[in-house]
């Protein structure tokens, strides 16, 4: 009996140590779209989740050791989104897909958003997904944190990366919502 409760004590304690994971809550790790059981060898660096992408956007990490990046981009004047694809020296990194997918999670709801390829022809490559959907451009522009999945497909692989976007500290009296 005694044996019994170290045993399912310490299953217990593996368990917890399992699911804490980074402490830092680095929810960017996610990879590809797979069982993500591969333990994180808890050498990379936290810091680069809050810098600003390449084109002044929200990065998204994709993949582990990351990989790859996404960007996640808002242009206020013509109220797009854009996600660009970047590798993990965060430049521009074309793939062959015709669209990505975006959900959000926000005030308890859940949306979902396809962005389209900037590129053209059946087989083109881009490294620029847009949408000029208002419900997306909102849902970023609103007060207040918003949690999601970006999921996309590099070189046969699917990758899944959370977002964790914050609100925005611009002046929205420059343009109209």
């Amino acid at each position: 009996m005694r044996r019994t409760i170290q045993i399912t004590t310490c299953s217990i304690a593996i368990t917890i140590l399992g699911f804490i994971g980074c402490s830092d809550g680095d929810s960017g790790q996610d990879g590809p779209d797979q069982s993500n059981s591969a333990p994180s060898n808890g050498d990379h660096d936290h810091a680069h989740h809050d810098e600003e992408g390449p084109n002044g956007g929200h990065l998204i990490d994709l993949g582990h050791g990351h990989e790859y990046h996404a960007e996640l981009v808002e242009d206020d004047a013509t109220e797009t989104v854009s996600i660009f694809i970047l590798d993990k020296n965060q430049k521009p990194l074309s793939i062959s897909a015709s669209s990505i997918s975006l959900s959000l999670n926000s005030n308890g709801e859940s949306q979902s958003f396809e962005l389209a390829t900037a590129g053209e022809g059946e087989n083109a490559k881009s490294d620029r997904f847009t949408s000029s959907d208002k419900a997306l451009f909102e849902i970023l522009e609103q007060p207040g944190d918003l949690t999601g999945k970006l999921r996309v497909t590099i070189d046969g692989t699917p990758y899944v990366g959370n977002v964790d976007h914050h609100a925005h500290d611009h002046d929205h009296s420059t343009h109209g919502h």
